[in-house]
């Protein structure tokens, strides 16, 4: 992922050996308010313009996610951006125990029956 990461920042663009497992977990919808969506469409659309007409920057959008990013200094470096969601504790919960498990490359992983470490748990 370092490699892919460094690629994209380089390049603008996702290198054509790219693939992803994401495909193997199960994909759920999360519903947004349409004012929440406006609100950050507006906040990129600006962040995009700065960057065009500031520095000349063309502003490329990767967003990645899952704690394991996280825990490799390597790609954590590469990652201009970093935000860490919390959620309150029992809806941390209700989506671990929803989830059967998950795959990675290459590997995948059974979760065990709940954990949260209380860095995620908004308290």
């Amino acid at each position: 992922m370092a490699l892919e990461l460094a690629h994209v920042k380089s390049t603008g663009a996702v290198s054509d050996s790219h693939y992803s497992h994401d495909h193997l977990n199960a994909q759920k919808g999360v519903p947004i308010e349409e004012k929440v969506f406006k609100q950050w469409q507006d906040k990129f659309r600006e962040i995009e313009s700065k960057g065009k007409n500031g520095a000349g920057e063309k502003v490329q959008w990767v967003i990645v996610d899952g704690f394991l990013l996280y825990w490799t200094p390597e790609v954590y470096d590469e990652l201009d951006v970093r935000i860490l969601l919390r959620e309150p504790e029992p809806r941390v919960r209700a989506r671990r125990l929803a989830r059967s498990g998950y795959h990675t490359a290459g590997k995948s992983y059974r979760l065990p029956d709940f954990h949260s470490s209380p860095c995620y748990v908004l308290r």
